[in-house]
């Protein structure tokens, strides 16, 4: 009952509210009970509003928006990453150098138009370096091992380095970064 109102202002319809639902439950540590109903379908199931294709894209549309916008910010962050490498020759001050160039727009983007997040910045942002500066270092790690045992290039090292930490930075941000604490409303700073 206590997410009640919180639920009540919700904008999404249909299925992708059932999943916007499960995910503030899970943010906020309500557990969820599975009941058995008995389904009826009167005359074949006719006024089902249920379309596969657009409802299951209404249900997934949170990663597909994530995979925009970490195109938009690859993109930016490698032509950073190529023009530092190309004049410096590190690896390590190319890496920091692209990080920085596009941390801002990837934190707003994914904040404002990916998680929806209104959690307070001072909260979010802190977190959100936090796996900057961790997943920074680990694909620096990835791209240096890379460099030492394969015969690939820096850029093709960065870019498969940045591929595997894809997935694994969208369930961090999703699971940590811009999660509303149980017990605490959700309200834009």
């Amino acid at each position: 009952m206590r997410l009640l109102p919180e639920l009540l202002r919700l904008k999404t319809h249909g299925y992708e509210f059932e999943m916007d639902m499960l995910i503030a439950c899970k943010d906020r540590g309500i557990g969820i009970a599975e009941l058995p109903i008995e389904t009826i379908y009167i005359e074949g199931n006719r006024s089902s509003h249920f379309n596969p294709l657009l409802d299951s894209m209404r249900i997934y549309f949170v990663l597909l928006r994530f995979a925009s916008v970490g195109l938009l910010t690859a993109l930016l962050d490698n032509v950073v990453f190529m023009a530092t490498f190309w004049t410096s020759g590190n690896i390590a001050v190319s890496q920091v150098v692209a990080r920085v160039a596009s941390t801002g727009f990837n934190y707003q983007a994914i904040k404002k138009a990916v998680f929806i997040s209104q959690e307070k910045h001072g909260v979010t942002l802190l977190r959100y370096l936090a796996l900057v500066v961790v997943s920074g270092t680990i694909s620096y790690g990835l791209i240096q091992v890379m460099q030492a045992y394969l015969p690939i290039r820096v850029l093709t090292a960065k870019l498969i380095a940045e591929t595997v930490l894809f997935f694994v930075n969208f369930l961090v941000e999703r699971d940590f970064v811009f999660v509303t604490p149980v017990g605490e409303p959700a309200e834009e700073r």
